[in-house]
Parts: C-alpha cells; sequence; structure tokens
C-alpha cells in the first residue's frame, strides 16, 4: 500500500495470492532431510487498484492461478459447503434429546458416512445448530 506523506491518503494498493512468490535456497551448511512442504509456487495472481478522484480504481487484473484453489480434503470447511441437511438436523436433535453429547453425536454420523469430509459440515456448524434451536 502506499499513503501520500502529507495526508495519509491511500494512493494505490496490490492484493496478490498468499502463494505468491518461492522459497530462497537454504544458506546453511547442515544437510536437512526433513524440510517443510513448499507452499509458494510462484502464483502470479494479482489486483492492483489506484485512487482516483478519491475512488480506487482496478489498474491490473491477472487471474491465472497455477494451483488449486482448495484442496479437495478441506472444501467441506468452506462456508459456503457448510450446510446441515434437514435429516441430519434431525439426527442432530434426536442425539441431544437422547442425552449424547455433540461431540459424540458428530464423531457417529461422521463414521456413518465415511469420514468427515463426506458429512458435509463440521462439528461447529453442529454446535451453532444446536445452541441456535434452544
Amino acid at each position: 500500500m502506499n499513503k501520500k506523506k502529507n495526508d495519509g491518503c491511500v494512493t494505490s494498493c496490490r492484493f496478490v495470492c498468499c502463494k505468491e512468490g518461492s522459497r530462497k535456497a537454504d544458506k546453511r551448511y547442515i544437510p536437512f532431510t526433513n524440510h517443510r512442504h513448499e507452499t509458494r509456487t510462484d502464483c502470479q495472481v494479482r489486483v492492483n487498484l489506484v485512487t482516483k478522484k478519491g475512488k480506487l480504481i482496478v489498474n491490473e487484473f491477472v487471474d491465472s492461478h497455477n494451483h488449486p484453489l482448495q484442496l479437495p480434503e478441506t472444501t467441506h470447511m468452506l462456508a459456503s459447503f457448510s450446510k446441515i441437511s434437514e435429516v441430519q438436523a434431525r439426527e442432530l436433535e434426536l442425539a441431544e434429546d437422547s442425552g449424547l453429547q455433540p461431540k459424540a453425536a458428530f464423531q457417529l454420523m461422521s463414521t456413518q458416512v465415511g469420514g468427515r469430509t463426506n458429512l458435509g459440515f463440521t462439528r461447529l456448524d453442529a454446535k451453532n445448530y444446536l445452541q441456535s434451536r434452544r
């Protein structure tokens, strides 16, 4: 972000992908075998904004990701994918009425469908649903 020195107004700013750039070479002499996974892919996605007449205007837009935007294993954690169906809601209500803890009910439901990724919502979603029902 660039600001004017006299009044502190923003003149321009740039938003980039979280995977922009690449890891530098390791300068140490000790060879390591267990490095962290590479998270940077030198992604070139960016948006440049410039202030003209008090409004931010898009100056440059590059939309060419060189990596998957979301891993399939973590898609169920996105807010747009966290939907509790009517059947699942009824099962949560029955489990709560029978005295089963919300954590145990969530574990039972995820075991029935073959894992958390197949369930369609997170434990926090189930907890929030039960609290909103009260």
